[in-house]
């Protein structure tokens, strides 16, 4: 009988120390969960100040010229160190011709056809119309276009698509776009933000070109 009930107390010991282990298993569990989750903060953190210390020097490079010609090379080169893109274009609106002129063009891989001097219509083209209206247009297939000029227009600027609209206040100016040639791609919403951010600064940049330009004229 003593025996029976040494070993209950046994099985009873036993049953707590595995309770008592199982407990330090979960608190350890628990702050390793919380070490990995600081971490991840910490990683984002310094992350996210890379890319504004990153978008600063864009928009300081951009700023450092008044000429539009180098304010347009530096901005399609400079986009590329924040928002991986095969190529970079600077496309500027001309209404009373009913077309768009692309303005400046850069391309990471050597082989890439330029469109320096592009004319793109204006009429019935639905990406045109999207920008018009102020809006982001992100395309991860160019090929898919609905309307026939962009899907001429993606038989040799295959790829994904970013355009953003470059504007002061509700005047549109432009567009800024940036593709990725070849295959198919979902923009993420960092590089869209990113994007977005650059073209705001490039329509301040414009706009003091220009008027620095006509202040000039006037004093001719």
């Amino acid at each position: 009988m003593k025996d029976e009930e040494k070993t209950k107390e046994q099985l009873i010991e036993e049953l707590a120390a595995l309770r008592q282990n199982l407990s330090q298993l979960e608190q350890l569990a628990s702050l390793q969960q919380q070490a990995e989750e600081a971490l991840r903060h910490q990683q984002e953190r310094e992350r996210r100040q890379q890319k504004e210390q990153a978008l600063n020097r864009v928009i300081q490079s951009i700023r450092n010229s008044l000429d539009l010609e180098t304010i347009f090379s530096t901005a399609v080169y400079e986009i590329t160190q924040l928002v991986p893109a095969d190529r970079v274009e600077i496309v500027q609106y001309l209404p009373e011709r009913q077309l768009w002129l692309n303005v400046a063009d850069y391309h990471q891989i050597p082989d890439l056809p330029s469109a320096l001097g592009l004319e793109i219509p204006d009429v019935d083209n639905e990406i045109a119309a999207r920008l018009k209206r102020l809006e982001v247009v992100e395309i991860e297939d160019a090929s898919a276009c609905s309307d026939e000029i962009n899907r001429n227009f993606a038989q040799t600027y295959q790829g994904a698509w970013l355009l953003v609209p470059v504007h002061f206040g509700s005047t549109l100016w432009g567009s800024l776009s940036l593709i990725r040639n070849n295959y198919s791609f979902s923009w993420q919403q960092e590089e869209v933000e990113l994007t977005c951010a650059v073209a705001d600064q490039l329509a301040i940049a414009i706009q003091q070109s220009t008027l620095l330009l006509q202040v000039q004229s006037e004093l001719a």
